[in-house]
């Protein structure tokens, strides 16, 4: 996994910034993060698939992309998490600043969660 991250490298670096570029851009003042219904489904594919690749069921080529899928979709939703969140101390909006404030008084409390329905 370490020699295909290694021969990956720009193309994970480009997945991490189309990732960021897509979490800046559809952030949304004062929502959070929302969780849904499809956000779980997505997360219990990828669970499936990186079951199935630690588990080395998937032999030859197919597993190979199976591989390469998980690294670049990973890489792509962590640089997406990370521009959406980065963008949250540049809000100008009443909204953005309740947020910032209201998640200040969760980290104080020593609730570190930054889910929000």
């Amino acid at each position: 996994m370490i020699a295909l991250a290694i021969d990956l490298t720009g193309w994970l670096v480009v997945a991490a910034l189309v990732g960021i570029g897509v979490g800046w851009l559809s952030h949304e003042p004062g929502r959070g993060i929302r969780v849904t219904e499809e956000v779980w489904a997505v997360a219990a594919v990828w669970a499936l698939c990186l079951g199935l690749s630690l588990a080395e069921i998937v032999p030859g080529r197919t597993g190979l992309w199976l591989d390469i899928g998980l690294m670049v979709f990973t890489t792509y939703i962590a640089g997406g998490l990370v521009g959406h969140l980065g963008r949250i101390p540049f809000d100008r909006t009443a909204a953005g600043r309740r947020m910032r404030a209201e998640e200040a008084d969760r980290i104080a409390r020593g609730e570190t969660t930054f889910w929000t329905d």
